[in-house]
């Protein structure tokens, strides 16, 4: 695959754990607050959220901080998703991925039945937190995140719940 050039077309649901996973950015501001970015990385097999993080701006690095920890952690996915917005863009991450054997798959934004496993994340999130969250400094978000991620997986795995 090219690293410049990422497969659009939607593909058939990964077959084992680390597969596949879905990474986004999303811009949060609670009401009293200033505006952050979030980064969610989750494994499309199980739901799992291997990495979700908060700061001012998330750029190319911070992404490819994030893929790295977790290669080296629990090994490369065969594929990441993601949904065509600018850390999916980035020439930079692309090439990093090409360097670590791990293909990309962009869904555009306006499919977001491809995207099911990560919009349901969101959905989640979004009701559990964020839209609680009238204000906090950048410190309380991450927090909130930290704890709302160990509790998503420690459900997720006493429920066998599917993504």
């Amino acid at each position: 695959m090219n690293a410049h050039n990422p497969t659009t077309q939607p593909q058939n649901p990964p077959a084992a754990t680390h597969h596949v996973w879905s990474v986004d950015v999303i811009a949060h501001r609670a009401e009293s607050g200033p505006k952050h970015a979030i980064l969610v990385v989750i494994d499309n097999t199980t739901g799992e959220c291997l990495a979700l993080s908060a700061d001012r701006v998330i750029g190319t690095e911070a992404v490819i901080d994030a893929l790295g920890r977790l290669v080296a952690e629990r090994g490369a996915p065969r594929q990441i998703r993601c949904d065509g917005g600018p850390e999916s863009r980035d020439s930079k991450i692309h090439t990093w991925l090409a360097e670590h054997g791990i293909g990309t798959l962009c869904i555009r934004a306006d499919s977001p039945r491809y995207r099911a496993q990560i919009e349901a994340f969101w959905a989640t999130l979004w009701k559990d937190v964020l839209d609680e969250t009238r204000s906090g400094s950048l410190q309380q978000i991450r927090a909130l995140l930290n704890r709302w991620s160990a509790e998503h997986n420690c459900r997720r795995v006493r429920s066998g719940a599917k993504p």
